[in-house]
């Protein structure tokens, strides 16, 4: 959903709060839009990304840090799957 919905995630492989946000994923990390910054400088210089992990939606709206599921679901409009 949150791919579906044109979310991506900025982040660092050494940010604590990216590694938390992606474990909260769990296995449906690998199918979010994700940039790793520090490979892809440019991209988020040019993308204006100031802190990590930061989440970009289609239209410009940002939300930077740590989310959650409950925040992600929140900012996405994706509702969180029944226990």
């Amino acid at each position: 959903c949150i791919r579906d919905r044109g979310m991506v995630m900025y982040g660092a492989a050494w940010c604590p709060h990216c590694q938390q946000e992606k474990q909260a994923l769990g296995d449906g990390f690998p199918l979010v839009p994700y940039v790793e910054c520090p490979e892809e400088s440019k991209l988020c210089l040019d993308q204006g990304i100031r802190a990590y992990p930061t989440w970009s939606l289609p239209g410009g709206e940002r939300f930077e840090g740590e989310l959650g599921l409950e925040g992600l679901s929140r900012v996405s409009g994706c509702e969180l799957p029944e226990d």
